[in-house]
């Protein structure tokens, strides 16, 4: 735990010298100043998924130590279907997205461990340092087949349908701090009473190519609200692009994000490659 907290402070400190304040905007949150122009599969995102986040869409391929080898995968995007913009070119306004992401995890001997299946429907907003989403989310978990057979665990049914609302504020030079929430609209392997969970992030991600770093904790009920910290520092390059390419170290301690194993401890340093927005 501490080496968590000293990470939490090294990182908000260091991030928090390049925040400034970005310049404020009108008290409607919907008022743009002009009429809304429909715009079809918009080339970019007015919510961008957190980078450190363990369960949002990244192609992604991650290199842990926990306990022995294991390689985490990930294969997803955020697909934008429609935007309601001021102009053409602006980056604000009202939109509409697809989420789609499998997370899988591999042993020493690349057999499939566990892996989850993510969908979201979400709406996001957003006003010039302000954003935000709003909507549905469905992620169900299930263990490997050969898993299965070499260690004769039981499979359990584990699905979590979520209402989710996430604020999120950006400053300038590339700082954005954003908090979720989730309640579980219809779940399955997930104990009465204890179907929320929280996440709050700092990232300080640049739209140019250059260091990067990223904080995120996520807080589940069903595990007594214990952090789940993930904190990492890297490289990236964009090249111009909306997408970026990512490296990365990356330390991780809390209950595992597979959804099988909500109560297995876990803590890595990995190294990670990713590919998205």
């Amino acid at each position: 735990m501490r080496a968590t907290f000293a990470t939490i402070v090294i990182l908000a400190l260091a991030l928090g010298a390049f925040a400034q304040e970005a310049p404020s905007v009108s008290k409607n949150p919907f008022d743009f100043g002009t009429a809304l122009t429909f715009l079809r599969m918009p080339n970019d995102l007015l919510w961008t998924p957190p980078v450190a986040s363990q369960r949002e869409p990244h192609f992604r391929l991650r290199f842990t130590d926990n306990d022995d080898f294991k390689a985490d995968t990930a294969i997803g995007a955020v697909f934008p279907m429609f935007r309601f913009t001021p102009s053409l070119g602006s980056h604000e306004g009202i939109q509409f997205d697809i989420v789609a992401s499998v997370f899988t995890r591999f042993d020493e001997d690349l057999k499939l461990t566990a892996s989850d299946y993510l969908f979201a429907l979400p709406f996001s907003w957003r006003r010039g340092p302000w954003e935000a989403r709003a909507g549905y989310s469905h992620m169900s978990s299930h263990l490997g087949d050969e898993y299965i057979k070499d260690t004769g665990a039981e499979t359990v049914s584990v699905s979590r349908g979520e209402v989710l609302f996430g604020v999120a504020r950006r400053f300038q030079h590339g700082v954005r701090i954003y908090g979720e929430g989730f309640y579980g609209a219809g779940t399955r392997g997930i104990p009465e009473g204890k179907k929320e969970r929280w996440e709050l992030g700092l990232e300080w991600v640049r739209d140019h190519d250059g260091l990067f770093a990223a904080l995120d904790v996520e807080m589940r009920a069903n595990q007594d609200h214990e952090p789940n910290t993930t904190a990492q520092l890297g490289w990236q390059w964009t090249s111009g692009s909306k997408r970026a390419t990512r490296i990365a170290l990356e330390y991780y301690e809390g209950k595992s994000p597979y959804g099988q194993f909500p109560d297995e401890d876990e803590e890595w340093i990995a190294f990670e490659a990713a590919f998205d927005w």
